[in-house]
């Protein structure tokens, strides 16, 4: 009779872990997959959270998850410029302010503890001295997530108690780890850097380059991202700037050139070939109970004026994995 109550007792404490890695823009396919296990009424007993992981983790934790998605599917590309407050690249491109100001304040309440989220929720930032990922389990929210979305050379790096954080997505893309030592014993993982981003990367580099390097190509390339500040002076008079802006942030649409990545390109890139390889030995070492792979690869790292498809995205790669959530994850509960 022990025993059985025993077994009981074991398939009564079954906990679903969400895990929702990094990976920008893409990330919001994260809102996918929160409604569509609400859909099929899957409780999410705990989160964690890299990098855009973190942010729409505590934003459903705060409970302000519809709100944000419908003004994602608003946002415009100009309103979505006024997020970003470049500053003299010092450490980074981007001082972040605006985004936590402006936009994470309107859906996470400044005061609001991580201890205060429910459901729980795990932060994961990257200590860039010790090179060791940083998980946030108590906390001001908006202080961890900041830290969490810190892309290295895009975002200014957070300072936080002598340690300098930067993106979780450095060293812990997809931390089911850390939601298992939350207490989850079921996992729903989702992943934004795919098995074969890697060879996609190479594909895409192997394309654009040219036969011979030409010094000339390069310096026209340079000269088509370099930012005229002298219009940005004149506002809404010449709205010239902001397409100069788009192509340098990589934001609707390519690069205009053929031959070189932008410079956030290059540095998202990097960051991504790094969160794959880390991401691969997770899969492999931690597997989660079940793995949702957004088709995203395409997607700029700060164009958030896509929405819509990568919401759909979501929705599509869910549907993927309906018989697995439910034999899986809904059965066992």
């Amino acid at each position: 009779m022990a025993v059985i109550m025993n077994i009981l007792n074991f398939f009564r404490s079954k906990k679903v872990g969400l895990v929702l890695g990094s990976g920008g823009s893409r990330g919001l396919a994260h809102i996918a997959v929160i409604q569509y296990l609400e859909s099929l009424e899957i409780p999410i007993h705990y989160i964690a959270g890299s990098s855009i992981g973190a942010v729409v983790g505590a934003v459903y934790a705060s409970g302000n998850l519809k709100e944000f998605k419908d003004a994602l599917l608003k946002m415009q590309k100009l309103e979505m410029m006024g997020y970003f407050d470049p500053v003299f690249p010092k450490s980074g491109l981007i001082e972040g302010k605006k985004v936590v100001d402006n936009l994470l304040k309107k859906y996470i309440s400044p005061d609001m503890t991580i201890e205060n989220l429910s459901p729980p929720v795990a932060v994961v930032a990257t200590d860039l001295r010790s090179g060791k990922p940083v998980v946030f389990k108590t906390g001001n929210v908006l202080e961890a997530v900041r830290a969490s979305i810190s892309i290295p050379g895009i975002f200014v790096p957070v300072t936080y108690n002598d340690t300098v954080l930067v993106d979780g997505g450095v060293t812990n893309p997809l931390p089911i780890d850390v939601v298992r030592k939350m207490g989850a014993t079921l996992t729903v993982a989702v992943n934004l850097n795919p098995v074969n981003a890697g060879e996609r990367l190479r594909k895409k580099m192997k394309k654009s380059e040219p036969e011979e390097l030409d010094p000339d190509r390069i310096e026209h390339h340079t000269d088509n991202v370099r930012l005229d500040h002298s219009k940005i002076a004149k506002g809404k008079k010449d709205r010239s700037w902001l397409k100069s802006v788009e192509r340098w942030l990589g934001i609707g649409g390519k690069s205009n050139t053929t031959s070189l990545p932008n410079i956030f390109e290059v540095m998202n890139r990097s960051i991504d070939v790094m969160g794959y390889a880390n991401t691969m030995l997770m899969l492999k070492f931690n597997p989660p109970t079940v793995l949702i792979e957004p088709d995203l690869n395409d997607f700029s790292t700060l164009d958030f004026s896509g929405a819509s498809r990568a919401i759909t995205e979501g929705f599509l790669a869910c549907g993927k994995v309906r018989k697995q959530l439910i034999k899986k994850i809904k059965r066992k509960l």
